[in-house]
């Protein structure tokens, strides 16, 4: 890792992660939520569905939550809930909502996180702000029901807090590995990343008082409505569910094109045309990645973040002569005082070795998947799902897409600029063969230096 006293980019020696450092607060559990607070997140899904942009007004005391969500697919709910009681609100205060509607997660209380065993995990950046990140597992991420799940099924969620002179949880983004998450918030425990241009709290229990009024002369829901909602499992059935009992009532549902825009800086669509990603034929990469399956030190696997270095070489000759090297730090606050995780990729597959800091080395085995195409996102039938320009927390001064790459039950999603240039990857939901489905990229460099001599070339293996 950078020494803290030398400048966070040290090109001589590919050194260019933010520092992450252990703290005191390392292995104590999450603060508590404020008791009210007001965000503005934009929301990736768990599946091939729109991207949108959530304002969320939440005042724990009451376990009230009202959920502004706008779609760049121009549609627009407005969502109150009560304990656990759902009511659909109309964009104009004229109609009456429709509700209630009983779900089947109530609004959590101020220690959402915390009660789900949520542990500090040490001190970085994220987006140029100062944060602790966090780690929680979560046995039935999975829909597991029983008391002791499959060590395979033991997903886990991440929680990076802005640092504060309060005692108290300020999200800058939360990551869930899986649906049914038990970490059971309203709505937006429905996606699987949210991204928060801003979450700060208040001082005004009573902000929400007005919609609890209002749902006092609620119309009663229909039982085809009640069932939908009830029956949801991803936000593709939850918003379906009511654009298509309430056909004949747009002001439930019916949003524009600029509405995105208006709680996320520079969201809207793609462009017509956006192409797919597609790397340079030589290039190297750093970032953090997160381990989301259950981390355990004891198997050697490393930090549960970790810092990440890929070079990537696609010759003219072809896939043949074709190299990848990802190489990770198994000590997320260091990179030369580490023992190091190298994954050989090419025509064959792949070995992974553990290098350990004495220098003798570890065969960790073989697997048929092989080196990554420079068109991937092409073959993979990659589509740009929506935009941000300008955004002044994720990609200030630059143009973003946000693209998803379907893939049966499993769904990529790529934040990557027109440049090629990429900011995240992810790989939901979770699944038993999968170890880090979250990576951020920190320096990508499409036309990097001599790579170090022999790089691709395997330790022995015995």
């Amino acid at each position: 890792m950078t020494d803290p006293r030398r400048s966070v980019q040290d090109l001589e020696n590919y050194n260019l992660h933010p520092v992450i450092q252990d703290t005191a607060e390392r292995g104590l559990p999450i603060s508590q939520m404020p008791d009210a607070w007001i965000s503005c997140a934009l929301v990736n899904p768990y599946y091939d569905d729109e991207i949108r942009a959530v304002r969320t007004v939440c005042v724990h005391s009451k376990a009230q939550m009202f959920h502004q969500s706008y779609g760049v697919d121009e549609t627009a709910f407005s969502l109150f809930f009560e304990d656990g009681d759902l009511y659909l609100m109309p964009h104009d205060r004229t109609t009456a909502p429709i509700g209630p509607i009983a779900m089947g997660a109530p609004v959590p209380g101020r220690n959402m996180f915390a009660v789900h065993g949520l542990l500090n995990q040490g001190s970085g950046f994220l987006y140029n702000q100062p944060v602790d990140f966090h780690l929680g597992y979560s046995p039935e991420t999975n829909g597991y029901k029983g008391n002791t799940p499959p060590t395979a099924m033991q997903t886990c969620n991440w929680v990076w807090a802005k640092k504060t002179q309060k005692p108290e949880c300020l999200p800058l983004r939360w990551f869930f590995t899986n649906a049914n998450n038990p970490c059971g918030i309203p709505y937006l425990g429905l996606f699987a990343l949210a991204t928060f241009e801003s979450f700060e709290s208040s001082d005004a229990v009573d902000q929400l008082d007005w919609a609890s009024d209002l749902c006092t002369s609620a119309d009663a829901a229909s039982a085809s409505l009640i069932s939908a909602l009830q029956n949801a499992k991803d936000t593709k059935a939850f918003h379906g569910a009511i654009v298509d009992n309430l056909k004949n009532s747009p002001e439930f549902w019916k949003g524009s094109a600029e509405q995105p825009g208006q709680i996320i800086t520079g969201l809207g669509p793609a462009a017509k045309g956006t192409g797919e990603p597609e790397w340079d034929k030589r290039i190297k990469m750093t970032g953090f990645t997160y381990q989301t399956s259950k981390h355990d030190p004891s198997e050697g696997l490393g930090d549960a973040a970790m810092p990440l270095r890929v070079f990537y070489d696609w010759p003219s000759t072809g896939l043949q002569d074709a190299h990848m090297l990802t190489h990770l730090s198994l000590n997320q606050h260091e990179w030369f005082d580490a023992d190091h995780m190298n994954i050989f990729l090419d025509a064959k597959g792949n070995d992974t070795f553990v290098t350990f800091q004495d220098g003798h080395t570890k065969f960790e085995g073989h697997d048929a998947t092989g080196i990554v195409k420079y068109n991937w996102a092409a073959m993979d039938h990659g589509a740009a799902k929506a935009s941000l320009r300008d955004n002044p927390l994720i990609c200030p001064g630059e143009v973003l897409n946000i693209t998803t790459l379907p893939n049966d039950d499993r769904h990529f999603w790529v934040w990557y600029t027109p440049e090629n240039k990429g900011v995240l990857f992810m790989e939901i939901p979770q699944k038993a063969d999968v170890l880090l489905v979250l990576t951020d990229y920190y320096t990508y460099d499409m036309d990097p230096p001599a790579f170090p001599k022999d790089w691709w070339m395997e330790p022995p293996k015995a």
